[in-house]
């Protein structure tokens, strides 16, 4: 069976079977082409998810290695909590521990922060950390 296409006074066209080829790689190209699309997708949200906590979370030790300066004893501990940004749910953990000196001039602290979030069908997490050098001063 041959598909005739143009003047009918020459014997040229495409068989079908060429014609259902070329159908076949143009309909995978285009299956392909929307894989990489989805997949770009669902990696550009991720990280759309990442980049905003982290700006968050450098905020956040921030804040507690200024409130750790100004007080005269720093709050050492665990504390937990959830923050919500864009639309999204995050769970937030805090460790502030103290690091035994032999120099009775200064405290040494080890802030850690960890934040957790579900991505889908998965849990995606970011850790921080950070030190904290207090200085002691002596009083007269």
């Amino acid at each position: 069976m041959m598909l005739r296409i143009g003047n009918k006074n020459r014997e040229a066209g495409f068989m079908l079977i060429e014609v259902m080829i070329a159908a076949s790689i143009l309909s995978l190209g285009t299956v392909m082409i929307s894989q990489s699309n989805m997949m770009s997708m669902d990696v550009y949200g991720r990280y759309v998810n990442r980049l905003s906590i982290q700006n968050w979370a450098e905020e956040k030790i921030w804040e507690i290695k200024q409130a750790m300066l100004e007080s005269e004893v720093p709050n050492v501990g665990q504390t937990s909590g959830e923050v919500a940004q864009n639309n999204k749910t995050y769970n937030w953990h805090l460790a502030v521990q103290s690091t035994t000196s032999a120099s009775k001039s200064f405290d040494l602290y080890t802030i850690q922060l960890s934040i957790s979030w579900p991505e889908g069908s998965r849990s995606a997490s970011l850790a921080r950390s950070s030190y904290l050098l207090k200085l002691k001063i002596a009083k007269i």
